[in-house]
């Protein structure tokens, strides 16, 4: 069952908004707490994948002032980390806001390592903007929406039927008739949404963009939202149907992407590619995480729809999603970085091309990390000429990190990632250990590989003879 909560929504659904040759947003305000702090903002463009795009930065002084100008080419949500909290406001083109933020509580150690952990999505208040503001009408409609989400999406898993004409009803008898289309839209694609989920999902759901007239638009939150309810693993239903199955020739065997468009735009009554490729390209990275098509395929589909779509958004989207999904795959070079060791020197992954390395993830506050180290040191004194074992320690405290090297005696290279959680994002690591294998030219071999204590030597043997 998806989990409707407000939070959960704002973190999963993300948005669209391309800067390109748009106008000033000034977003200022005043937060002493916050003296001395960098504030960033991000625009988050791919409705598929989660990816944070900057769109500005700035200091506060002394005496807590801010000011910052975000380029925005339309309507869309930006988001600003604020250590536990992850806050947003909408903004329009042109307009200034002057934030109101939260008291500063930073992540702890603990927070900052752990990959499981997810800041608390907040609406930041506008000091500047009176009851017909954007923010101030999407923060009313959400208080009054999400309750009735949550509860029809209860009564639907209980099969208790939910009288959603009486749900809309409070929903448009809200006081909030206003000018601006951004909002309007927001209102009109989550009570579709609601509509959905209170009558229980239908195959006719599919073609609710023709048959409600509704547009596809991406900067707005709630018709990505709408789409991911709709169009939730696509391919594997529509494969279910008589004429849909055909899918799967035409990915796996046939690599027939115009086939493939031309059947999803039948199923959707689209008159129009703009929603079939966008369910396309969601459908692809989902594919990505099923046993049901070849990867390989799914890449070469994604290909010929970035080289042949007509809409600028999507060969984007294309490019992301690929990037994305070869990132960590098999083949494709192991992302580079540079980060300091235990011995106060920078190691760098490409300049140890030559040789295998032994990839590891590790934090000092993790057990079976700590636990497999005596056999990373022996794995390292029988493979010393051909393997090259890289821990990366998710710790700030430097000390830390090389005092534990000294009392294991481990001779490989520890490195310190301290703040660059980019990089466990980089590797999509969701756990320690997390291990990899790359091969003498940077590119993955095992992905992710065995640790040592799941016979990798074994593994690594069977390697090295083969090649």
């Amino acid at each position: 069952m998806i989990e409707f909560r407000k939070a959960g929504i704002l973190l999963v659904f993300q948005i669209l908004c391309f800067p390109l040759y748009g106008q000033n947003v000034e977003v200022s305000g005043n937060a002493p707490a916050f003296g001395g702090e960098k504030i960033e903002f991000f625009l988050s463009p791919n409705p598929v994948i989660h990816i944070d795009k900057p769109a500005g930065e700035c200091f506060v002084d002394d005496e807590g002032n801010f000011l910052c100008e975000l380029n925005i080419e339309k309507t869309c949500r930006v988001f600003v980390p604020l250590g536990i909290y992850r806050g947003y406001f909408y903004a329009i083109p042109g307009n200034r806001y002057i934030l109101s933020l939260p008291p500063p509580k930073k992540k702890t150690d603990a927070q900052e390592i752990n990959p499981y952990f997810r800041e608390i999505i907040i609406h930041l208040g506008i000091l500047n903007e009176d009851k017909m503001g954007l923010n101030y009408l999407v923060h009313k409609f959400d208080d009054l929406f999400y309750p009735l989400l949550e509860d029809a999406a209860i009564n639907a898993y209980i099969h208790k039927t939910s009288d959603y004409n009486s749900l809309i009803d409070k929903l448009n008898n809200l006081d909030d008739s206003t000018a601006v289309p951004f909002y309007d839209n927001y209102k009109k694609y989550n009570i579709q949404l609601l509509k959905i989920v209170s009558s229980g999902f239908s195959t006719e759901h599919k073609k609710l963009f023709s048959s409600a007239g509704l547009s596809l638009d991406y900067n707005n939150p709630s018709c990505i939202a709408l789409i991911n309810q709709v169009f939730n693993n696509y391919f594997s239903n529509l494969g279910r149907t008589k004429e849909g199955k055909k899918i799967y020739a035409y990915i796996n065997r046939d690599r027939n992407y115009f086939s493939l468009l031309e059947i999803v735009k039948n199923d959707l009554s689209a008159s129009n590619d703009s929603l079939p490729e966008l369910v396309i390209l969601k459908s692809i990275y989902e594919g990505f995480y099923q046993k049901e098509f070849s990867n390989k395929r799914l890449l070469e589909i994604l290909d010929s729809l970035q080289v042949s779509t007509k809409i600028f958004e999507h060969r984007i989207f294309a490019k992301q999603i690929r990037e994305d999904v070869t990132r960590l795959m098999k083949g494709f070079p192991a992302p580079d970085f540079a980060l300091e060791n235990s011995a106060d020197s920078i190691t760098e992954l490409n300049a140890l091309k030559g040789k295998y390395v032994y990839l590891c993830f590790c934090s000092t506050r993790s057990y079976p990390c700590m636990n497999q180290f005596i056999l990373l040191g022996d794995l390292l004194k029988k493979f010393n000429e051909k393997l090259a074992i890289v821990i990366v320690m998710a710790d700030n405290d430097n000390s830390i990190v090389k005092k534990f090297a000294q009392d294991y005696g481990f001779e490989g290279i520890v490195l310190i990632a301290g703040i660059r959680n980019d990089l466990f994002k980089q590797y999509k690591i969701k756990a320690y250990p997390t291990y990899y294998l790359i091969d003498p030219d940077g590119n993955f071999l095992l992905s992710p590989s065995l640790s040592p204590a799941e016979n990798f030597e074994s593994v690594f043997r069977n390697i090295l003879l083969s090649r």
